[in-house]
């Protein structure tokens, strides 16, 4: 890395700190039948299209492996996404896609109002 930018985070999430929550984590996803998405589920830790028989280890591994946030975003891009909804709160993450390529439209989700107006915009 060129540079380092110390982030003003509540823990230390995506890293061996947050190891003892993967191993709890991991079971109750061990019961969960993951069917096959209807859209192409892009993962931040492979930075790839991952299937459904994936996706519990991947859910695990979230949380103590680096982010791979541009890489994924970067990717997606390139396949031709052209819109990305970011859900929760806040909107960092469609601020970090605008920073990859202007060019995409981004739709911050955290209200049941914000939800109406995804779904519109996504209709069109």
């Amino acid at each position: 890395a060129r540079r380092a930018i110390q982030l003003k985070v509540s823990g230390a999430f995506h890293s061996p700190l947050v190891a003892r929550a993967a191993d709890r984590l991991r079971p109750a996803l061990d019961r969960v039948r993951f069917t096959e998405p209807l859209a192409p589920f892009m993962s931040t830790v492979t930075a790839k299209i991952e299937p459904a028989h994936r996706l519990a280890v991947l859910l695990v591994d979230q949380l103590t492996a680096p982010v791979r946030f541009t890489q994924a975003a970067t990717e997606l891009i390139r396949s031709g996404a052209t819109t990305f909804v970011e859900v929760g709160p806040g909107n960092v993450l469609s601020g970090l896609v605008r920073r990859i390529d202007r060019g995409v439209k981004t739709i911050s989700v955290n209200t049941v109002e914000s939800l109406d107006r995804a779904q519109e915009a996504l209709s069109r």
